[in-house]
């Protein structure tokens, strides 16, 4: 890339815009090659995602699942308790 000098400001300095203009018409032409090239690299995104979901699915069923067992045990220690409370006093 070529730097000249700015003759507004002679101390600094600034990018040759035809070389900056040209650099980015190439960039443009390289993603558009890249996203035409892209197609497999898509279904592997869509891949991804789909594991995100499901790993996420099984994550909350987990949390649910904990949740259900904590609750029934609490429950029956309850239930345990209780009768135990019953009995002795009768």
């Amino acid at each position: 890339m070529c730097i000249v000098k700015d003759k507004r400001r002679p101390n600094s300095f600034s990018v040759d815009k035809l070389n900056f203009i040209g650099k980015f018409q190439e960039d443009k032409s390289n993603n558009k090659i890249e996203s035409s090239s892209s197609s497999s690299g898509s279904s592997l995104v869509l891949v991804v995602e789909v594991v995100v979901v499901v790993v996420a699915v099984v994550a909350v069923v987990a949390v649910v699942v904990v949740v259900v067992v904590v609750v029934v045990v609490v429950v029956v220690v309850v239930v345990v308790i209780v009768v135990v409370v019953v009995v002795v006093i009768i």
